[in-house]
């Protein structure tokens, strides 16, 4: 387990968190992401259309209806998500403390990325435990050389677990293996860790599973 430490925020932690929390620029965002949608429906749609000979000014004002009804749909519940993200940030700030923790990590296992997730790997800690890591973050420590590493230190917002420092200050652990990514039915049935997870499993089993289920969807 880690060995944990709290510090309070820096003035910059403490903005970025009132950014966060407060939305800036949250209709403008909505708009431009629901146009794009609408638009992504729209023009292949009336493409097809027109391919095919049914268009007329009723169809492409159908078609135009029916993009602008889903693009609706899917901004209302990206809004939804964004509400609950911004409650946990204003809860970061009435806590006002950061959670510092140390990793010491025995092994390294890669997990493929999917589309542009960012890297993923299990990391066996010496004292019990599998943490799991995964975000576009790891990019830059990956390429200078520096993770995974022996030891590893955290520093997250307390309540929203946002990730603000990410150190390796151990020596390099040598990834074992590289498994198969997460499947979007992994992802449906909430099979997939949070970053920052510790799973309560053996290093052993988890690499097992994932290896089994790969083979089984074959």
């Amino acid at each position: 387990m880690p060995r944990i430490e709290h510090r309070p925020f820096t003035a910059d932690e403490r903005k970025t968190l009132e950014d966060l929390a407060g939305g800036r620029g949250e209709l403008g965002h909505d708009l431009l992401n629901g146009g794009c949608l609408a638009m992504l429906v729209f023009l292949p749609a009336m493409l097809i259309l027109r391919w095919i000979h049914l268009w007329s000014s009723l169809t492409s004002t159908t078609v135009l209806v029916l993009a602008v009804g889903f693009a609706v749909v899917v901004v209302r519940r990206m809004r939804k998500d964004l509400r609950r993200a911004a409650w946990l940030y204003e809860e970061d700030l009435k806590a006002g403390r950061m959670v510092v923790a140390t990793y010491d990590v025995r092994s390294a296992v890669r997990v493929e990325e999917f589309e542009d997730e960012g890297s993923q790997y299990l990391l066996e800690l010496i004292d019990g435990g599998v943490l799991f890591l995964g975000g576009q973050y790891l990019y830059e420590a990956e390429e200078n050389g520096s993770f995974p590493s022996t030891r590893i230190q955290t520093e997250r917002a307390e309540k929203s677990g946002t990730l603000f420092e990410l150190h390796c200050t151990g020596t390099p652990v040598e990834v074992l293996e590289t498994l198969p990514h997460f499947t979007v039915a992994d992802h449906e049935a909430a099979l997939v860790p949070d970053d920052g997870e510790i799973l309560d499993v053996s290093f052993a089993e988890q690499c097992a599973l994932l290896r089994n289920r790969s083979q089984g969807s074959k």
